[in-house]
């Protein structure tokens, strides 16, 4: 399986996970959605950062033709 489609499917498993912990805990404790909410897009952007961050380490010129050479 290529290297690119394990990680998209990884982020979404990871996505889905999240949403489904945070509907969760909503049910089980009495705080309002709107806080769930704000702690999933505070998970999500941070996620976002460290993919960004290793989508550039990882598709860098160097590290590709070190790969590929």
């Amino acid at each position: 399986m290529h290297y690119a489609n394990w990680q998209k499917k990884k982020r979404r498993r990871e996505r889905m996970n999240i949403q489904r912990h945070t509907l969760q805990g909503c049910k089980q404790s009495n705080l309002p959605p709107c806080f769930y909410l704000q702690q999933q897009q505070n998970l999500l952007s941070h996620m976002l950062q460290i993919s960004a961050r290793n989508k550039t380490s990882i598709h860098s010129p160097k590290l590709l033709k070190s790969r590929y050479s």
